[in-house]
């Protein structure tokens, strides 16, 4: 569930948390002011770093996207999205693509690209359909162990999932930006925003507000209910 709450807002509400300003008067209608501008900018890096520390805790809905790969003959490098931060996945046996025309699961190549690099001393002789992934560093780019050498193979269709980049700035575009989780999500960040703009701009820090909003935002953004039990319950 995407937010309806904006960046602007969420600035605004850390702003007024720390005292910067007040009441709705002292609302900001953009992410510049030129009393306030170094407070402005600290927070809006501290939202991205909050963001980044709850998706740093799982795999959330709203940091992960799926995109698909469609085969070309005679190649092995594909782009990835303008988004991807990295491959979705806790596990080597997770962090798949999945065929979408033929059954078929490929997974990580062992070693990464360097691996592939020194196993591969003649690239262009590996053809065939594909059987394991990696990414190139050099391109940025999704590189399967073999080339498409036919016209057969080169219609097999792949998707994946990955982790979506998400960043804030201060251009005019941000100020009407959303959250890709929920209102209560948001709501339970801003006061870890608000603790580490203070222990920035104040040298003061409620570690125990910080570690609880962020476990709540945690919490919530999961979108199900913690597990109190594991194994088989038992009747009676």
């Amino acid at each position: 569930m995407a937010s309806s709450v904006t960046f602007l807002t969420a600035v605004n509400s850390v702003l007024k948390r720390t005292g910067v300003i007040q009441g709705s008067t002292g609302e900001l209608t953009a992410l510049s002011s030129p009393s306030h501008q170094r407070e402005v900018d600290i927070v809006i890096q501290l939202w991205n770093e909050a963001i980044a520390d709850l998706f740093g805790m799982g795999l959330f809905s709203g940091e992960v996207a799926s995109a698909t790969i469609v085969g070309v003959l005679n190649t092995r490098e594909y782009a990835l999205p303008s988004d991807f931060q990295r491959m979705a996945g806790r596990t080597y046996e997770t962090r798949v693509l999945r065929g979408a025309t033929k059954q078929l699961t490929l997974y990580e190549y062992e070693g990464g690209y360097d691996q592939m690099y020194a196993d591969q001393p003649m690239a262009t002789q590996f053809g065939g359909a594909p059987a394991r992934w990696t990414i190139n560093p050099v391109t940025n780019q999704i590189r399967f162990d073999t080339e498409n050498s036919s016209s057969n193979q080169a219609t097999g269709t792949y998707n994946f999932l990955y982790e979506k980049s998400v960043r804030y700035t201060s251009t005019s575009t941000a100020t009407g930006d959303t959250f890709p989780f929920g209102d209560v999500v948001v709501d339970a960040l801003v006061p870890v925003v608000a603790e580490s703009h203070d222990a920035i701009m104040k040298g003061s820090f409620d570690g125990l507000t910080f570690r609880k909003s962020l476990a709540r935002a945690a919490s919530l953004i999961g979108q199900t209910q913690p597990m109190t039990r594991w194994g088989v319950r038992n009747a009676g």
